[in-house]
């Protein structure tokens, strides 16, 4: 997490605030297009791998992770081709953004590295895959950022984006490299299920897109009622926020094969056993940040450049709705990972179109801190409502 932080502080002294606010809305549409292209694979693989590694079923692993792949290149590929062909229609947004060809590039890297290190989790790999998710890819955008800064190459949000690319890059071969070389050759004498198809993948990949829609809701919403510098100004106290994000990830790493293995043996008093820990582990970690980011706006701000001082408020007014969503637990996870995706579904894509709703108009009405807002209410009431459905699927489990 410090490592997350300090490559982000040395980024937006780097690149300041205008090209801060390109390359945040070129994270955000790169990381909603990983989620489409990747077609819920990297949920999809969490799940069935645990619980095959938990079987002895390697083999089913390694023909699982490589037909994943193939879905994933699929769609960049298709992707690619269908930007071409619209290509002229987008003329007018080139000129303000970075390039999409770049966005899908990104994107392709960042979901086969997503796959691969979903699947590190759920047979056991949980450091490696987070230190490779965080601290390695930390270390690659200041290595990155440095080299580019020795050869006098100009500071801008483009420069930024070649490191985040060829960092995921290096992911993506790492992770590959690591499972590859752990996940055991042999296999028990099991009988394999067939391969998903892609309607078997829908309900994970319409939630996953959901999940990335939401989070980057707020960079996909403000460039339509803010300039590049108020987009990079709002984008430094959203990263303070994803901190907290990330911490509900680390704990996904942890209890999301817990939840699919409980679930799998139809184990109620496990699965709410877990779940409640989950939710006292989330609220343990995040408080601490929380009341640091609360009570020391200004300071934490300023670390970031003097120009990234007007982020208080919005940073304040999404910590409020983060601290809901962090107490609430991982409840979105527990519901895709006990068979009930469609459900989280529902609930996700309802309250993503309310959120979508409540941005624009906060949007349009009070620029960046409507935004910040629309985002606090929505990612708030969407996961008290996804613990709701948590708990009327254990009283189901426990009544049959």
């Amino acid at each position: 997490m410090f490592l997350q932080l300090l490559s982000t502080i040395i980024i937006a002294r780097y690149i300041g605030a205008e090209q801060m606010g390109i390359y945040s809305v070129y994270l955000a549409s790169m990381m909603v297009l990983a989620a489409f292209l990747s077609f819920g694979a990297p949920t999809y693989a969490m799940k069935k791998v645990a619980i095959s590694f938990n079987r002895g079923s390697f083999s089913y692993i390694y023909h699982l992770l490589k037909h994943l792949t193939l879905i994933t290149l699929f769609f960049s590929i298709f992707s690619t081709f269908l930007y071409l062909l619209l290509a002229p229609y987008f003329n007018s947004w080139l000129n303000i953004t970075i390039h999409p060809l770049f966005v899908i590039l990104g994107a392709f890297f960042f979901s086969i590295s997503r796959i691969f290190n979903e699947s590190l989790k759920s047979i056991g790999m949980v450091n490696t895959s987070v230190f490779l998710e965080t601290t390695l890819l930390a270390l690659l955008m200041i290595t990155g950022v440095t080299i580019v800064g020795l050869f006098d190459v100009s500071a801008n949000a483009l420069s930024v984006v070649g490191a985040n690319i060829s960092s995921n890059a290096i992911l993506m071969i790492l992770a590959i490299i690591v499972i590859t070389t752990h996940l055991p050759k042999t296999t028990t004498k099991v009988a394999h299920p067939a391969m998903p198809a892609l309607f078997e993948l829908t309900p994970y990949w319409g939630n996953l897109v959901i999940v990335f829609a939401f989070i980057n809701a707020p960079l996909i919403v403000l460039p339509f009622f803010a300039t590049e510098a108020e987009i990079g100004i709002f984008s430094i106290a959203y990263r303070l926020i994803t901190i907290l994000i990330n911490i509900l990830g680390v704990l996904a790493a942890i209890f999301g094969p817990k939840f699919a293995v409980a679930a799998s043996n139809s184990d109620h008093i496990e699965l709410r056993s877990i779940l409640r820990t989950s939710g006292k582990l989330s609220l343990t970690l995040f408080f601490p940040v929380a009341l640091i980011l609360a009570f020391f706006p200004k300071h934490i701000l300023s670390l970031f450049g003097d120009e990234f001082l007007q982020g208080d408020l919005p940073l304040f007014i999404m910590l409020i709705g983060q601290s809901i969503y962090a107490t609430t637990g991982l409840v979105g996870l527990f519901l895709s990972m006990t068979g009930n995706a469609d459900i989280e579904f529902k609930i996700s894509i309802i309250f993503l179109l309310i959120m979508y709703g409540l941005l624009f108009l906060g949007g349009y009405f009070f620029g960046m801190l409507g935004v910040a807002a629309g985002f606090s209410i929505g990612i708030a009431s969407k996961n008290i409502i996804s613990l709701m459905a948590c708990l009327k699927v254990l009283k189901y489990l426990e009544l049959n």
